[in-house]
């Protein structure tokens, strides 16, 4: 109820839109209604993953060691105490790790290169299904409208 009340005198700031909130509009909608979303470009399966950081080796090798300790910590906790070892590690010993991330880094920039220039020699294909019925490949020509004197 307070909310209802409030919300009936809400002006919003300068430059803040209000938006719309119905289902199947997210993105703004068009004239028919249908729902026109620009989502960010999918990722292609076969590109290389990224490389570990120095933590990702780090936590991989204590999560099954301080679980085995501490069995009634909850994921989140378990993830905490092992940012909290992390941190306190000896340069030494943390050097041993960011030796593997760097190790990574260099194997995932190579497999990189190759995927990029694999794909770089497959042909590209036109998926884009708008055929248009004239059979010139949606080329457009310019055409001069001889019949405007108004130069």
């Amino acid at each position: 109820m307070r909310y209802k009340k409030e919300m009936q005198n809400y002006k919003p700031p300068p430059g803040m839109e209000k938006t719309s909130k119905t289902k199947g509009k997210a993105g703004g909608a068009t004239a028919s209604g249908k729902a026109t979303k620009k989502g960010k470009a999918k990722k292609d399966p076969n590109a290389p993953k990224r490389g570990k950081t120095s933590f990702m080796f780090y936590s991989t090798e204590m999560r099954a060691k301080i679980k085995a300790d501490n069995p009634d910590l909850s994921f989140g906790d378990l993830g905490k105490k092992i940012g909290e070892m992390f941190k306190a590690l000896p340069p030494a010993e943390k050097a041993k790790y960011e030796k593997k991330a760097a190790d990574a880094k260099v194997k995932y920039q190579e497999e990189m290169k190759k995927y990029k220039q694999s794909s770089k020699a497959e042909p590209e294909t036109d998926d884009d299904d708008d055929d248009d019925a004239s059979g010139d490949g949606g080329v457009e020509e310019d055409v001069e409208d001889d019949d405007d004197d108004s130069d």
